[in-house]
C-alpha cells in the first residue's frame, strides 16, 4: 500500500524596508539583502518555518519542525519597492486557505532584519560597552525606543506552565496593565511568555489607550538558538531575535524599568541568575531596579528556588529581589506604589553596567561543562557566573541542540564544586523534572553527573 505524499502549498511574504529599519530596497541595497537571504543558514530556514506554522502544537523539540518542513524551499524575487520571500513546499496544514495572518508575515520580515542583517557584528566580541552598543542596535531598529514614555516590565517564567500558573500569570498581567499601564516584554513563546499578554489585552481595551495616543506593544525578545523551538505566540507585535542568550538577557533588562519572574524551569533559573549577577556587581550598587518573584497562593516554586539560593549564597543576595505570594490585584497595587520611585521616561537603561562575564556567550561542550566551578571559595559574583553557565548548558542541551550530547558517547561531564552546592543544585533540577518543568515533550535526561 502506497502512502499519499503530504499536501503542500506556496506562500509569498512581502519584505518591506521600513520593517528592516532601512529607507529603501532600491539598487545595491536590495541586491545585497536578496543575496544574503539566498545564502542564509539553517537557523533562518528553521525560524521561517516556525513563524509560519500557526497551528503548531506547543513543544520544545525543533527536530519535529525540521522533519515537517524538510521539503520547503525559499527563494527571493525583487519588485520595485520590496523583496518577495517565496516559500514552496509548505505543509498545507500550516496555512489558512493558502495564507497566514499578517502578524506572522510581519514577524518573518523581522526575522530577516535580525538574522540576515545582523548589525555591527565586529563589535560583538569587544569590551563591555561595545557589546552593549550591539545589543542596543538590535532594539534601535524597531519603534520601541522612539515611543511615548510608558512603564515597561520584563516577565520571565516557564514555557511549560501548569494551567493554574498560566491563569495566575494572566491575571497578574491584567491587573498590572490595568492599574499601571504596564507594557510587557517576554520571551515571546508559550506559557508564562504568553499569559501576561492575554491579560493585558483586556486591560488595555478598558483603558482605551489607542484613543489617548498611548498604544501598547506586545514585545517578544528571542534568540537564534531557541526561536525554532519556542516560536512566538500569536500576540507578539514587536519581535526581536538576538544572536545569543546573553545579548537577549541584557536587552530584557535595559529595555525595562522593572522585572517580574513567575515559576519556570532551568531557563527561568538561568534568567534569574543573569539578573542577580548583573545587579550584584559593585558598579550597579544603589541603582533602582526592582525584581519581583511572583507566585500564586499555595505555590512552592519560589520556596524551592530561594532555599537553593541560600544554600549557595547565604543571605548575600537577599536585598536583590522580593518574593510576592498573594492575589494579583494586591501585587499590582504594590507595583503602583513602587513605580513612584522609578524613572519611566527613559526607554533604554544606559546607566546599568553589564559585566563581560555576563555578556560572553558560553559555548557548551563536554570540557566546558567539566571546567565549571560550583564552589563557595570564590566570590558570590563568580559563583553566579558559573551557575548561570551551568543552567545555560541545561537549556542548550534540552531545547537548542538536543542531539549535541550524543557526541559524548554516553559519558556525562562531571560538575566540580562544593558537595552541598552540587547536591542542592541536583535536587532542584530533579524537582523541576518531577514537576514537569524541564520539557514540554519527551523524557528529560540530566546531561551531567556530580559524582
Amino acid at each position: 500500500m502506497t502512502r499519499n505524499p503530504p499536501q503542500t502549498g506556496t506562500l509569498e511574504v512581502t519584505i518591506r524596508p521600513e520593517v528592516l529599519g532601512i529607507d529603501t530596497m532600491y539598487g545595491a541595497v536590495g541586491d545585497e539583502i536578496a543575496h544574503r537571504i539566498g545564502n542564509a543558514n539553517t537557523t533562518f530556514r528553521d525560524t521561517v518555518a516556525a513563524l509560519m506554522d500557526i497551528h503548531r502544537a506547543d513543544n520544545d523539540d525543533k527536530r519535529e519542525l525540521r522533519e515537517k518542513y524538510a521539503n520547503m524551499g525559499i527563494t527571493v524575487r525583487r519588485t520595485a519597492r520590496s523583496l518577495i520571500l517565496r516559500c514552496s513546499g509548505v505543509p498545507a496544514d500550516s496555512l489558512l486557505d493558502g495564507d497566514i495572518p499578517e502578524r506572522q508575515k510581519r514577524q518573518i520580515s523581522q526575522a530577516v532584519r535580525d538574522l540576515v542583517l545582523e548589525p555591527h557584528a565586529a563589535e560583538a566580541h569587544g569590551e563591555s560597552a561595545a557589546v552593549s552598543r550591539v545589543v542596543r542596535s538590535y532594539v534601535g531598529r524597531t519603534p520601541l525606543l522612539q515611543q511615548a514614555p510608558r512603564p515597561r516590565c520584563f516577565v520571565w517564567g516557564g514555557h511549560s506552565a501548569s494551567r493554574d500558573e498560566y491563569d495566575f500569570a494572566k491575571e497578574v498581567g491584567y491587573w498590572d496593565a490595568l492599574a499601571n499601564g504596564t507594557e510587557f516584554i517576554t520571551g515571546c513563546g508559550p506559557g508564562v511568555m504568553k499569559a501576561p499578554f492575554k491579560g493585558a489585552v483586556v486591560a488595555y481595551g478598558k483603558q482605551d489607550f489607542d484613543m489617548r495616543g498611548l498604544h501598547r506593544d506586545f514585545i517578544g525578545f528571542s534568540e537564534q538558538g531557541i526561536i525554532a523551538a519556542e516560536a512566538p505566540n500569536g500576540l507578539v507585535s514587536e519581535l526581536v531575535i538576538f544572536p545569543d542568550v546573553e545579548k537577549r538577557m541584557e536587552a530584557f533588562i535595559r529595555a525595562s524599568h522593572r522585572g517580574r519572574i513567575h515559576p519556570g524551569g532551568a531557563g527561568t533559573a538561568e534568567e534569574l541568575l543573569t539578573f542577580l549577577g548583573i545587579k550584584a556587581h559593585p558598579a550597579n550598587a544603589g541603582l533602582a531596579y526592582p525584581l519581583d518573584l511572583v507566585e500564586r497562593p499555595g505555590g512552592e516554586y519560589f520556596r524551592h528556588l530561594t532555599d537553593w539560593l541560600r544554600t549557595c549564597f547565604g543571605d548575600a543576595l537577599d536585598d536583590l529581589f522580593e518574593v510576592h505570594v498573594g492575589p494579583p490585584r494586591r501585587y499590582a497595587e504594590h507595583v503602583r506604589r513602587a513605580n513612584t520611585n522609578l524613572d519611566i521616561y527613559g526607554l533604554w537603561n544606559d546607566a546599568l553596567y553589564v559585566p563581560p562575564e555576563m555578556q560572553k556567550p558560553f559555548r557548551v561542550t563536554f570540557d566546558s561543562m567539566e571546567a565549571l566551578d560550583l564552589s563557595r571559595v570564590q566570590s558570590p559574583f563568580d559563583l553566579l557566573v558559573n551557575l548561570r553557565r551551568f543552567f545555560s548548558a541545561l537549556v542548550h542541551l534540552a531545547v537548542k541542540e538536543p542531539d549535541a550530547s550524543t557526541a559524548w558517547g554516553g559519558e556525562l561531564p562531571r560538575i566540580q564544586g562544593d558537595r552541598e552546592v552540587l547536591e542542592a543544585t541536583d535536587e532542584l533540577i530533579r524537582w523541576f523534572d518531577g514537576a514537569g518543568r524541564m520539557k514540554l515533550s519527551g523524557d528529560y535526561q540530566r546531561p551531567y553527573r556530580i559524582s
